[in-house]
């Protein structure tokens, strides 16, 4: 997480009303990431799906990112429900999201035939992920990393 992300975070959570509990945000993440999926799935049909991929994206950033802060900035950690609930949660929403990207078009079903070439797959696209997060700044960095990603996968296509 960037020094920028973490300062984002601080602010949102000193402002977030006291009824909305880091439960809450749960829901909206895990949300975003499934309609991430769907987006990238419906993408097949129509490239603007893409475009709303990227706004479930921000989404998911949200609440994904704002749950655990939020819990940490009213000291009310639950460490091993946390991180219990968050991994399954993510592992859950990464299915359903490159499961989207396989029936989008954009990446090859054939990936999923091997499960270790997939997992291969997935770690360097997760490195390259990380790499071009770090090389944007301003308001173009989601778009620019979808664009990229996209790119990715178009190269790394199994005929």
């Amino acid at each position: 997480m960037t020094a920028a992300e973490k300062k984002t975070l601080a602010w949102l959570a000193a402002r977030m009303p006291v009824w909305v509990g880091f439960d809450h945000l749960t829901i909206p993440g895990f949300a975003g990431q499934l309609m991430v999926g769907t987006s990238y799935a419906l993408s097949r049909h129509h490239a603007r799906w893409l475009l709303w991929g990227v706004l479930f994206l921000a989404v998911n950033w949200f609440g994904d990112s704002l749950d655990g802060t939020l819990a940490r900035f009213r000291n009310r950690q639950r460490p091993r429900y946390g991180f219990y609930v968050d991994h399954v949660v993510d592992a859950i929403g990464s299915t359903v999201l490159v499961t989207g990207l396989a029936f989008s078009g954009l990446a090859s079903l054939y990936l999923f035939a091997d499960p270790g070439r997939t997992w291969q797959e997935m770690r360097s696209c997760s490195r390259c992920w990380t790499g071009m997060r770090h090389r944007h700044d301003g308001p173009h960095v989601v778009y620019a990393t979808v664009r990229q990603m996209i790119q990715l996968c178009r190269e790394q296509r199994v005929p």
